[in-house]
């Protein structure tokens, strides 16, 4: 089902984020203001800078200065980048045109003094076409209200000129191609390292074009990659990994757990593979546990770099070279708090189960060992196929927790439903087994729930999906309107996405 709102988002936009968005309309008001109301060049510069600082502090994952300030993970920044990103061509943009519309003027005014003050009157312009010259009527000025304006003259003048147009040109080549998410899905190599040679070109041209704040950044961003190539994918962490494949074209990478790798349940890494590339560092979950002693990764085979790792796994490399950095991500909703969240949903769609595989295992290990009070677990899969569930079911020795997955009863606390979306009539399901045929009912699983947290005297419950875009949306919708039942019970919500 279709979300019903037309901000989907908005209701789940932390107050972080709020900060960190509110200059974007003032930025864009200014510039405008600078560059066309009352045209000023060097102010629409000073404007322009603004933007392009916070999209590389927003481009940086292991020492952001926005994730530190204000809260936000990295993985919620990629939205908001985006946004800034577009703000920074606008408003460089709107800079160049203001100088190309004004600056013929200038330069006439100053050339006009220049010969009155010499007495050198053999170039001047007479009186009938004063008036108009001092609007760029002279054909050899740029201005756009002359009779003869050339634009291609004006972006390559001189080294201010040309530089500034350089910059621009790199931060157009930055924000078209990542503004359609299949050309990163399906070829990330061809938009990452373009992505990242378009970056630098536009930090350095912009600096000599005048911009010098954008140093600042410049450094940062590169302390930032060397702390994650350098010093974490090159001396700390392991170069060494199992491969192998499972049903459902799904491949697995695994190591043993490092006393130096420490990450919470639902963050995942990035992983490039040398045989692979050194520049592809690709955006995988980690679907173990912390306490468990392998960290496991769960890759479903569906872009060119997946298909190709899945053939490389094919051809019996049991054992590979890896790189690593991270771990990324924070949960928008802090299921570490006890004193709040006793009643937690976790609901995922295909391969979207890894992080909630990996929470769930965690909160499970936590009741067992007697470390969290929990008064229900509802644990919700959608699958369209059994080969899925075979492979995570493998991954696990076929647990959940400590229990076969096929085995759980169905009790106070903890709960697992795992629904099967297609093929269902070539599927004969054993009993007792938490599979169940057809799709997930959300208004009697929250009624179920929001009822479990009135009779329990709780009024939160949390809620964290991963999963297609329709069911995330239908899980978002549901938060909203149960939360807005009387009972005073709050459904908080949470959403993992792979949009990186």
């Amino acid at each position: 089902m279709p979300s019903i709102y037309p901000f989907k988002y908005i209701t789940h936009v932390c107050y972080g984020e709020v900060l960190f968005l509110a200059p974007i309309g003032l930025i864009a008001y200014l510039s405008y203001q600078t560059s066309f109301g009352r045209p000023d060049i060097e102010e629409s510069g000073v404007i322009a800078e603004l933007p392009i600082i916070v999209v590389f502090l927003t481009a940086t994952k292991s020492n952001s200065l926005i994730t530190f300030i204000l809260g936000i993970p990295f993985e919620r920044l990629v939205t908001w980048h985006k946004l800034w990103g577009y703000l920074a061509v606008a408003t460089a943009g709107m800079h160049m045109w203001c100088a190309y519309a004004i600056e013929g003027r200038r330069r006439l005014f100053m050339e006009e003094d220049e010969r009155f003050l010499s007495g050198d009157s053999h170039d001047s312009i007479n009186d009938d076409d004063h008036s108009d010259s001092h609007f760029g009527g002279s054909p050899t000025f740029y201005s756009m209200n002359g009779p003869s304006p050339n634009y291609l003259k004006f972006l390559s003048e001189n080294e201010e000129n040309y530089t500034g147009s350089i910059a621009l040109i790199a931060m157009i080549a930055l924000v078209v191609p990542s503004i359609f998410a299949i050309f990163r899905r399906w070829f990330f190599e061809l938009w990452y390292i373009p992505h990242v040679i378009s970056a630098m070109l536009a930090l350095i041209f912009a600096i000599i074009h005048g911009a010098g704040t954008v140093v600042v950044v410049l450094i940062w961003w590169g302390i930032d990659l060397a702390t994650r190539y350098i010093l974490m994918a090159g001396f700390l962490y392991p170069h060494k990994a199992s491969l192998r494949t499972l049903p459902g074209e799904i491949v697995e990478i695994s190591f043993p757990k490092p006393d130096n790798f420490e990450y919470d349940a639902g963050q995942f890494v990035m992983i490039a593979l040398p045989k692979l590339g050194f520049a592809s560092f690709h955006p995988f979950t980690v679907s173990s546990a912390p306490h468990q002693d392998t960290v496991t990764m769960h890759i479903k085979v569906l872009g060119n770099w997946t298909k190709r790792l899945e053939k490389l796994a094919r051809k019996g490399e049991s054992e590979v070279s890896i790189l690593m950095e991270g771990p990324y991500s924070k949960l928008a909703v802090d299921i570490n708090d006890h004193r709040r969240y006793k009643m937690i949903m976790l609901i995922s769609g295909g391969i979207g189960v890894t992080p909630m595989y990996s929470i769930g295992n965690d909160l499970v290990h936590q009741i067992e060992h007697n470390e969290r009070d929990i008064k229900k677990l509802k644990f919700v899969w959608c699958i369209r196929s059994m080969d899925l569930l075979d492979s995570m079911m493998d991954a696990s020795s076929k647990h959940f927790g400590n229990e076969t997955i096929f085995d759980v009863d169905d009790n106070d606390v903890i709960n697992l439903d795992i629904y099967l979306t297609q093929k269902a009539k070539d599927i004969e399901i054993n009993k007792p087994s938490p599979v169940k045929i057809g799709r997930p009912d959300f208004c009697k699983i929250f009624n179920d729930m929001l009822d479990a947290a009135i009779k329990e005297n709780e009024g939160a419950v949390a809620v964290l999906a991963c999963g297609p875009e329709p069911m995330v949306d239908s899980v978002r919708d549901a938060c909203r309107r149960w939360s807005s039942i009387c009972g005073g019970v709050k459904f908080d919500f949470h959403e993992e996405t792979f949009e990186l």
